[in-house]
C-alpha cells in the first residue's frame, strides 16, 4: 500500500486557512480524489480547562486587547522560572508528537491523503512566543520534531497583512498579537525554504476561488501520482 500525501496549510490567525481548506476538500472530493481533514496544531483538554479557569478568574471578557496583554504578562512571569518552562515545553512536545502519530502518521501509512489545518510549524510558533525562543532554538525544535514526524509533501504558507487578518476575525486580541506571530512565521519560512520542493507562499488577500485554483494546480500532480 502506498503512503498517502500530506498537504499542510500554515499562517497567522485570520489568513484564511480553514476556509480555503474546506473549499479545497469539497472540490477534490467532487473530482473523486479522496482526502481527509485534520486539525494539526497542538491541543490539550487540560490546558483548555486551565485557560478557561484563568480567564474566569483574572480576565475581563469585554476587552480582548487588555485580556491579551494581561495574559501575556502572566505567561512571562510564569515561564520566567526555568523548571516550569521546561516542564511546559516537555508536556507540549511529547503530547503533540503522540497526537500527530495517531491523527496523521497512522492514516498516512494506511494510504489516506491528509489535508492539515496547521501543523508542526504552528505549534512551534506558539511555543516560541510563549517561551521566548531564540532563533537557533526554533530551528532546533523543528529538526527534533521532524526526526519523528513526517514533513509535508506540500506546504502552503498563506501570507496576508496583519491588518487584513485582524478585520476578518473578532477573536483576535490585537494587531500586535498578529505581528508577533508573523515575525516567528517569517523565521520559520526562511528555514523551510531550504526544502524548495515542498514550500509555496500564497497571497491570502486573493479570493477563495482563485486561491483554490492556485492550490489545486500546485498539488494536482502530487495527488495524481498516487
Amino acid at each position: 500500500m502506498k503512503q498517502g500525501i500530506l498537504i499542510c496549510f500554515s499562517g497567522i490567525d485570520g489568513s484564511g486557512k480553514t476556509t480555503l481548506i474546506k473549499e479545497l476538500i469539497k472540490d477534490l472530493k467532487a473530482k473523486g480524489i479522496q482526502v481527509e481533514y485534520r486539525w494539526g496544531k497542538f491541543e490539550s483538554s487540560l490546558l483548555r480547562l486551565l485557560i478557561l479557569i484563568k480567564n474566569k478568574l483574572l480576565l475581563h471578557e469585554s476587552d480582548l486587547k487588555e485580556n491579551y496583554e494581561r495574559s501575556l504578562k502572566l505567561k512571562n512571569n510564569l515561564f520566567s522560572s526555568n523548571p516550569i518552562s521546561m516542564l511546559y515545553e516537555y508536556f507540549v512536545l511529547v503530547n503533540y508528537t503522540f497526537q500527530v502519530i495517531f491523527k496523521i502518521v497512522i492514516p498516512l501509512k494506511m494510504g489516506k491523503n491528509i489535508v492539515c489545518d496547521r501543523y508542526v510549524y504552528d505549534t512551534i510558533v506558539d511555543l516560541a512566543l510563549d517561551l521566548r525562543y531564540p532563533d537557533g532554538k526554533i530551528k532546533h525544535r523543528l529538526n527534533q520534531l521532524f526526526r519523528l514526524l513526517p514533513k509535508p509533501d506540500v506546504l502552503f504558507f498563506i501570507d496576508v497583512p496583519e491588518e487584513v487578518a485582524f478585520r476578518r476575525k473578532n477573536d483576535i486580541p490585537s494587531i500586535e498579537f498578529l505581528r508577533n506571530k508573523k515575525e516567528v512565521y517569517s523565521k520559520i519560512l526562511k528555514i523551510t525554504k531550504m526544502d524548495k520542493n515542498i514550500v509555496s507562499v500564497i497571497n491570502g488577500t486573493n479570493s477563495v476561488h482563485n486561491l483554490k485554483k492556485e492550490v489545486t494546480m500546485l498539488i494536482g500532480n502530487c495527488l495524481r501520482d498516487e
